[in-house]
């Protein structure tokens, strides 16, 4: 088939998309820019009637940092939809692994494939099993992936991504402004705003989605002035976080009600909008908030995505706040979902029910959950993510195991329980059984070698470490080397950094020798490391003369112990070093020589008794107070004058690109021995 470059608005890529079918095309990509109207398109094919096929099926999985069961609810809805009760019964129960209850729905789309329709919402395609990639996203690109690959099965998806042999029709972001800011579609609150938008935009705004329209409405109506407003394009979630800025400075209530509406994942009705708090805003704010941000009849409301994610991207909800929202929203969903059931509604039934788990999940309402039939095994690691997160890390570890009872080869669970178990420095013979176990049903992810790799250094056992840091790279790095940076960070970044705070210099050495030299310039972890070890390095020599933070760089660049930059040009000689030892009668220095071009410095001894080494101290604290051992200092000589001596100020290491250390290294010790 050919490949459609004319844009068309949404009615007219609808009717682009029939005529592509009716033509014969097995698949159809709906293209455009985020706010064009892809998904809009997808509904309106869904609600239409198209003759030739039998089954017309529409999978919108959600998006979003916190849909860790989009694969699975795809999974369902897609069962849902075939009206075949004994195949949803199948896919619901919790005994039968997603494998199996894939290859369920596959084998039933390709005995209906030549009469059977899917519609497939931005589908996961940019993520494939690899070393970084979690369980939740494997999931929904396995489920892509596969009915993507479904012979003879017809498709249409709204995407960014191509997809070989498949017919393009693009959806342009361009919309009617006189028609859509028309007085008569605005009320009395935004009316004005939309006017004075129509008249500074005029022909400005034709290329502006509905969306972009209502958004600039909005910012219009929150006092920006109209020719601003309906200035030059900007990306869209810049428009959004423009317009939500305004709106938290107007109201705090509604910036309120947007955080949890930003949580909310399907139609929701005007019930729900009071639940969330909509119903206690001022006039004002409720025609902001279903005028500018909802789209959809009262029964079916909508965030529209790009604001839910820009509203939850600015954390307007506290923690706690969040939970409520999330329990909220349980309650809400449940409510539907036994509607739903009465009335044999069975897509609707099946979709609440889904929302239920996922609201108590990230609500981590872990009581009234596992009370619960719950579909999947990802549901409980889901549920485990999310406990493990707020830091509740005994109920992760049952959440864990009960998704090991229903399958033991659950690599996820094996690692994560192992990983809370190792928080809690609770059986340490555990934390490794189960760090094998997941590295056994998964060789190539990256987090499992490297948790049991660091379990083992926490726990002394040095020697096992190396080993299993061999083993790690012969599984992830059959080649040798990689440019897979966060493999490397990972990995090599992890376990170099807990081996420096353990003073494993010699192993950290090795850890980040083996860091692609190509690589080392664009990584500021690495660097930081690097400057670490050697740092460390010297002082194990006993020839640190340089205070840590003087980058290796910096340290012959000196003297740095001037009062003023331009007494550099008077000095004769200088030499840095560090107080080893100091009694009341005497100091021992150990100091460096600067080193000659291309050579390296020479060390030396210097030993003062404690009258000489405050005749040497420039500063009257230097001369007051007795030295400490592991000050760093400086001994400075001007042309025609006497040495002197000044310390360096104590500043403690830092350096922000530092991987951090968790969980923390002494936890073990911290814990005590068994039954203390």
């Amino acid at each position: 088939m050919g490949t459609q470059v004319t844009p068309f608005s949404v009615r007219q890529a609808v009717t682009q998309v029939r005529q592509a079918l009716d033509d014969g095309a097995n698949t159809v990509v709906l293209s455009g820019q985020t706010g064009a109207g892809k998904s809009s398109a997808l509904r309106e094919l869904a609600s239409s009637p198209l003759g030739a096929f039998k089954d017309v099926v529409l999978i919108a999985p959600p998006k979003g940092e916190q849909s860790l069961d989009s694969g699975l609810v795809a999974l369902v809805e897609l069962a849902a939809q075939l009206d075949d009760n004994k195949l949803l019964q199948k896919v619901k129960r919790n005994d039968v692994r997603w494998k199996g209850k894939l290859e369920d729905v596959t084998h039933q789309l390709i005995s209906r494939a030549p009469r059977t329709l899917v519609l497939f919402d931005e589908p996961l395609l940019d993520t494939s099993p690899g070393p970084l990639s979690s369980v939740f996203a494997d999931r929904a690109a396995d489920l892509s992936r596969t009915l993507l690959n479904i012979k003879g099965l017809r498709k249409v998806v709204a995407t960014s991504s191509t997809l070989p042999e498949a017919h393009v029709v693009e959806v342009a972001r361009r919309s009617a402004p006189s028609e859509i800011l028309s007085p008569d579609n605005w009320d009395p609150v935004l009316a004005s705003a939309a006017a004075q938008l129509l008249a500074a935009g005029g022909d400005l705004l034709t290329d502006q989605s509905p969306l972009e329209l209502r958004l600039r409405v909005g910012l219009v109506a929150t006092g920006t002035s109209p020719i601003k407003a309906a200035g030059p394009r900007h990306a869209l979630h810049k428009l959004i976080g423009q317009l939500l800025e305004q709106v938290g400075a107007e109201s705090t209530d509604l910036k309120q009600v947007l955080g949890r509406l930003a949580l909310l994942r399907v139609p929701f009705d005007l019930e729900a909008l009071d639940d969330m708090g909509a119903g206690e805003l001022s006039s004002r704010c409720q025609s902001l908030l279903r005028q500018t941000f909802l789209f959809g009849p009262p029964e079916g409301l909508l965030l529209h995505e790009s604001i839910a994610q820009e509203a939850t991207r600015w954390q307007w909800l506290t923690s706690h706040g969040r939970i409520q929202a999330h329990r909220k929203a349980a309650r809400y969903h449940d409510a539907r979902y036994r509607h739903s059931n009465e009335k044999f509604k069975v897509r609707a039934a099946v979709r609440h029910e889904l929302e239920v788990i996922h609201h108590l999940t990230h609500a981590g309402d872990a009581t009234k959950l596992l009370e619960r039939s719950l579909f999947f095994v990802e549901q409980y690691d889901a549920l485990g993510k999310v406990l493990s997160q707020q830091g509740r890390h005994d109920e992760a570890v049952h959440a864990y195991k009960r998704a090991l009872a229903h399958d033991s080869d659950d690599a996820y669970a094996h690692h994560y329980l192992g990983y809370n178990l190792d928080i809690l420095a609770q059986s340490p013979q555990q934390v490794e059984a189960h760090f094998k176990s997941a590295i056994r049903a998964n060789p190539s992810h990256v987090w499992y070698h490297g948790r049991h790799i660091n379990f083992l250094v926490t726990r002394g056992r040095v020697r096992e470490a190396r080993s299993a840091w061999e083993a790690a790279l012969d599984a992830l790095l059959p080649s040798g080397s990689s440019l897979n940076e966060p493999l490397y960070r990972e990995l090599h970044g992890a376990l170099s950094r807990l081996l420096l705070h353990r003073g494993q210099l010699e192993f950290a050495r090795d850890v980040l020798n083996d860091v692609p030299l190509q690589l080392r310039p664009g990584l500021p972890w690495y660097r930081a490391l690097r400057r670490l070890h050697d740092a460390l390095w010297v002082a194990a020599s006993g020839d640190e003369v340089f205070p840590p933070h003087i980058s290796p760089e910096e340290q012959w660049k000196g003297p740095h112990l001037l009062h003023r930059a331009a007494d550099s040009a008077r000095v004769e000689h200088w030499a840095p070093g560090r107080i080893a030892e100091a009694s009341s009668t005497e100091v021992h220095l150990r100091m460096a020589l600067p080193p000659p071009p291309r050579e390296e410095p020479s060390f030396v001894w210097r030993d003062l008794s404690i009258e000489e080494y405050q005749a040497l101290a420039l500063d009257t604290k230097d001369r007051e107070e007795l030295p400490s051992a592991g000050t760093f200092v400086e001994v400075i000589k001007f042309h025609g004058e006497t040495e002197f001596l000044r310390c360096h100020p104590v500043i403690p290491f830092e350096d922000v690109d530092l991987p951090y250390l968790f969980p923390p290294p002494d936890r073990y010790l911290r814990r005590g021995p068994p039954g203390a």
